[in-house]
């Protein structure tokens, strides 16, 4: 495995991912424009393909929620969800 994390996400990266965890896809423009609106994304890849993804959203001010952490089920189990969630 050659794991690298970035902190900017396609949104065909992610839609890749959600069908891969079993969740449907978003329409490309819905996808990127969640994406660009987040406060702080992270995405795991390996070899150049995302194997994992996080987010936080944020209302600026007090609140702030961990959304969407989702890891390829042949990645699951090797401490790539707990690494982003730390990040």
């Amino acid at each position: 495995m050659n794991i690298q994390y970035k902190e900017a996400v396609s949104a065909d990266d992610y839609n890749s991912l959600r069908e891969a965890v079993g969740w449907e896809p978003l329409c490309r423009e819905q996808a990127r424009r969640g994406l660009e609106r987040s406060a702080y994304v992270i995405g795991c890849y390996d070899k150049g393909a995302i194997a994992g993804f996080a987010r936080i959203i944020w209302d600026g001010g007090y609140i702030a929620y961990l959304a969407d952490v989702m890891v390829r089920p042949e990645y699951q189990g090797l401490g790539i969800g707990g690494r982003m969630v730390d990040m």
